[in-house]
């Protein structure tokens, strides 16, 4: 195990140079998966580095229909960057943002009764807390993988996405 770790440190050392600099504004796709209710997702990012340590974050991610509901949720958030080898980053991660949530009409079944649902449309709005880590493969390109928690947010929603992105 020591080997192994040692290995890994080496191999990021190796990397070269890559440091997040203020200015630098990067674009990601991301795929992401919902623990709550098995869903999966997909979705887009833009960042902007503010400091060298604290970068702004748009994102936007589409949840497909599942148990007869769609949502499409957008959220500005802010992370604070921790440079922990030549190209890898761990950072918090906290935003707000808003969910807009689609379901379908549809009827449920219960033996002799049956019970209707109309279709509607509702918005939800709430914040994001959670964590994130980013490794650069090459100078412009990085691997990134995030895990955060809404409360309140499709009953407290918990997910996981990992993408990539490309620093102008």
């Amino acid at each position: 195990m020591k080997k192994l770790l040692v290995t890994l440190c080496v191999a990021l050392l190796s990397l070269g140079a890559y440091a997040q600099q203020a200015g630098d504004f990067a674009v990601g796709a991301k795929g992401s998966f919902g623990f709550n209710e098995s869903r999966i997702g997909f979705g887009l990012k833009a960042q902007y580095n503010i400091t060298k340590h604290i970068r702004a974050e748009v994102e936007g991610d589409y949840w497909p229909v599942k148990e007869h509901a769609s949502d499409v949720m957008a959220f500005a958030n802010v992370h604070y960057l921790l440079n922990v080898g030549e190209r890898f980053f761990v950072y918090p991660i906290a935003g707000v943002g808003v969910s807009f949530v689609k379901s379908e009409e549809y009827t449920a079944n219960f033996g002799k009764s049956s019970l209707h649902y109309s279709a509607s449309n509702y918005t939800d709005f709430g914040f994001q807390v959670g964590g994130g880590a980013q490794l650069g493969l090459t100078d412009n390109l990085f691997l990134m993988g995030e895990v955060k928690y809404q409360p309140g947010v499709w009953s407290n929603f918990v997910y996981a996405n990992l993408g990539v992105g490309f620093k102008f």
